[in-house]
């Protein structure tokens, strides 16, 4: 008999499929000039050791494209406020899948950043390679169908040929002294869980970075030029931004976070 599972959300019996990321974004793929390889498959990497896997897709029984990308969660989660919050971000992040210019206000940030959190933080269970999740990012999305508050988002424009990569890292953050080298497990620990991912869907690049407690820790604004932040919002920006991001700088990018300040996690 398969293991009780519970939504990590409200913590009820998890007898629903979630899609991580949403069936009607894998379909915007289908449209992209580059003519890339549908069904999709998801490259994830696990930095903790180096190894990558490919997650297939499939064509559903009413011909939608899909990704089985997916992880327990209660079907009343599911089925309301995830599907709500995927609503919300679904007109906007379509149209940098795309490659189409949009332009993020208040309202338009709120709406992507929740949805990038949403997704960042239910990756997490997924049980191929699952990650500690804060009960305070659970709670708060859970309530507040809303990004969480001192997570950042950036979002950038992607033009390489994976229509569909995702790394994520569990980080610790470590207060180290001027000048010693960043060496896991060095230095005074300060969080034990911070949630660093990357994804690539078709022209789009997203960026999260988040831990738990009251301050922010990290102000990691550089690089705007490729990835300007969206959340915390702090005026209008236009999207695409100046610089791209493409195959031979994405590992770069994945990793421009990992300061002297955090340290990877042994699996």
């Amino acid at each position: 008999m398969p293991r009780f599972v519970r939504c990590i959300y409200c913590h009820h019996g998890a007898r629903s499929d979630e899609h991580i990321v949403a069936t009607r974004f894998i379909e915007v793929l289908r449209e992209d000039p580059r003519g890339l390889p549908i069904p999709v498959r998801l490259t994830m990497t696990v930095p903790d050791t180096g190894q990558s896997y490919r997650i297939g897709g499939r064509r559903t029984k009413n011909k939608h494209y899909t990704l089985e990308y997916t992880t327990r969660v209660c079907s009343r989660c599911n089925s309301e406020w995830m599907n709500d919050m995927d609503d919300l971000a679904f007109p906007h992040v379509s149209e940098m899948i795309r490659g189409h210019p949009v332009h993020f206000d208040s309202a338009m940030a709120a709406a992507v950043g929740g949805w990038v959190c949403k997704v960042v933080v239910t990756a997490r269970s997924h049980p191929l390679h699952p990650m500690p999740i804060e009960r305070e990012w659970t709670d708060w999305l859970y309530q507040h169908h809303a990004p969480l508050p001192r997570w950042y988002v950036w979002m950038g424009r992607y033009i390489g040929r994976e229509p569909f990569w995702y790394q994520h890292h569990d980080i610790s953050i470590r207060e180290l002294e001027p000048g010693s080298a960043p060496v896991p497990h060095s230095g005074n620990l300060i969080r034990d869980h911070g949630a660093l991912a990357t994804m690539v869907i078709g022209y789009m690049i997203v960026q999260a970075y988040g831990v738990a407690g009251e301050e922010r820790l990290l102000t990691p604004d550089h690089a705007q030029g490729v990835l300007p932040r969206i959340w915390p919002f702090n005026g209008d920006v236009a999207w695409p931004p100046a610089g791209t991001v493409d195959d031979s700088g994405l590992q770069a990018s994945a990793d421009r976070l990992l300061s002297d300040r955090t340290t990877l996690r042994n699996a």
